[in-house]
């Protein structure tokens, strides 16, 4: 980059409060208030940013996950406000103010939950609030992007595997008021070196650049995750007016008959599942839902040393940050939306919200479920398909939960039901199955049950009046290997059982003792 284009991370700590009063330092990414209480007025973030200087001239404030509906203010004024923040909103911070060299106030004002409207697709589904995270934060990062008069707003790469092409859709505005002539994207390794490149004509609005690679790219699958770097630059008259950057990996996902293949082989998804927006419930994650290097070590690694390849992430997108660690592992991810229980949203609202939530996970080459809802049905669920009929055109053919792929949900031997094993073969569910969630016997580190609402009968059924821990631990460790097992021999698609972390009502999660020491209960063996 030069001094026309540069970009400023804005995470850290800045002051907070509810109602514009700014009582507490807290840190971003991260939770302002109890993860367990809606809050009773908006929530609202503030710092001063000293801007460079340098010949660019605009600003793009990006946040990653600011929930909800975040308004952006300079200096006190208002200058975007938008719905959404299950995924990442853009705001051009247009004000007098914002020219190289000032000295800013910038400030983030979030709705309080039970404001933001039912057509809003990142409203959170009302059968989670007593069991997720319903209070509004900042997330995932903040980051200030400076820029010319003429900037990149979306940045979409995949795979042409056939031809050996990169394909980058950008998308381009003028609002600056310079038209720019040139769009040049680039593949770099990870020693930085240029490994392939195509220039096109730029032109306002979206286009597609294709990049012959010509060989010059590894395939990215779990056994060997080669990453690549895709710099895609807007120029006129040879001067850079903007840049942005994402990972890219070269694979192409898909299903051949009842399972699915990974660059025109078998794969099968052995995973385990993070419900990382109801992790943030448990008051042992309010800081370690934010750690990066124990999630990696506690999660992602421990996954990889035995012998799991998939991840799931349940009930919406975690910080960019863990999907990062997944390209980087090999880690394969299931990820979803957070639909539950029904579907509220308007269509626009979803094929807004959605477009920048595949657009996220296209910039990463783990992901190769898009699992938009989850335990939905009626109307609601066609309402739905509608709206992803409206955007799969702007994509390549993506492998999607329930249009795709039946998500088997059967707790048999836990919450719900006696252990029963009803199938002798896949080939009745006529498509892939991911078995995605079974287990079920929610335990929190002291080996204490959940507190979800069948939990204590199942116990009872299960095990008696007098259970002990240790007789809880034996049955929380069958009910997932056991069925585990029983699916794997059946040749279900994918299996995952539920869940490595949660929330104290919903899920627990696979760890005894404190939290923070990730010592693992058996059913990680």
């Amino acid at each position: 980059m030069s001094d026309r284009v540069q970009e400023i991370g804005l995470d850290g700590y800045w002051q907070a409060g509810w109602g514009r009063e700014y009582n507490q330092t807290v840190p971003v990414p991260g939770l302002m208030g109890d993860p367990q209480e809606i809050d009773s007025d908006v929530v609202w973030y503030r710092r001063e940013v000293k801007l460079p200087v340098g010949e660019w001239t605009m600003a793009t404030l990006v946040l990653n996950g600011a929930r909800f509906c975040p308004g952006v203010y300079v200096n006190g004024d208002l200058v975007s406000e938008t719905p959404g923040g299950m995924a990442p909103t853009q705001h051009l911070l247009w004000h007098s103010a914002v020219h190289p060299g000032e000295t800013i106030t910038l400030e983030i004002a979030l709705q309080p939950l039970d404001r933001v409207p039912e057509k809003d697709a990142s409203r959170i589904p009302e059968a989670d609030w007593w069991r997720s995270n319903v209070s509004a934060c900042l997330w995932d990062t903040v980051r200030l992007y400076l820029h010319g008069g003429a900037r990149i707003t979306r940045l979409v790469p995949w795979t042409d595997w056939k031809n050996d092409t990169l394909m980058v859709k950008v998308g381009v505005d003028d609002t600056g008021g310079i038209i720019p002539d040139t769009l040049r994207a680039e593949v770099v390794d990870e020693a930085g070196h240029i490994v392939a490149f195509a220039e096109m004509p730029a032109q306002v609005g979206e286009c597609t650049v294709k990049v012959s690679l010509q060989g010059a790219c590894e395939p990215w699958s779990p056994e060997a995750p080669d990453a690549y770097t895709v710099r895609v630059s807007l120029l006129q008259n040879g001067e850079l007016l903007d840049q942005r950057s994402c990972a890219w990996g070269k694979k192409e996902f898909g299903i051949e008959g009842l399972g699915f293949v990974l660059n025109g082989q078998p794969v099968h998804l052995r995973a385990d599942s993070v419900v990382w927006h109801r992790w943030c419930r448990d008051p042992e994650a309010r800081e370690l839902a934010f750690d990066i290097t124990w999630f990696e070590r506690n999660i992602v690694q421990r996954l990889e040393d035995h012998g799991a390849n998939t991840l799931r992430f349940h009930l919406g997108t975690p910080p960019e940050a863990l999907l990062d660690l997944c390209d980087r592992a090999g880690l394969m991810v299931q990820l979803e939306w957070s639909f539950f229980h029904g579907i509220k949203a308007s269509k626009e609202s979803l094929v807004t919200q959605w477009r920048d939530w595949f657009d996220l996970a296209l910039r990463h080459p783990c992901v190769m479920l898009h699992h938009p809802w989850n335990e939905s049905a009626g109307d609601e669920v066609r309402k739905a398909f509608s709206a992803l009929e409206e955007l799969m055109p702007e994509y390549p053919p993506l492998v999607i939960a329930h249009r795709d792929v039946t998500h088997v949900h059967k707790y048999w031997w836990s919450l719900f039901e006696n252990l029963g094993l009803y199938y002798e073969s896949i080939e009745p569910f006529g498509r892939p199955i991911m078995v995605d969630e079974f287990g079920g016997n929610y335990l929190g580190g002291e080996l204490q049950p959940s507190t979800y609402p069948t939990e204590a009968g199942s116990l009872l059924r299960f095990l008696g009046h007098k259970h002990t821990p240790s007789q809880r631990l034996q049955l929380n460790t069958e009910s997932s290997s056991q069925v585990a097992e029983y699916w794997r021999r059946l040749g279900a698609a994918g299996f995952s059982p539920f869940c490595a972390l949660g929330s104290p009502e919903d899920g627990y999660h696979h760890f005894m003792g404190p939290l923070v020491e990730g010592n693992p209960k058996p059913v990680w063996d």
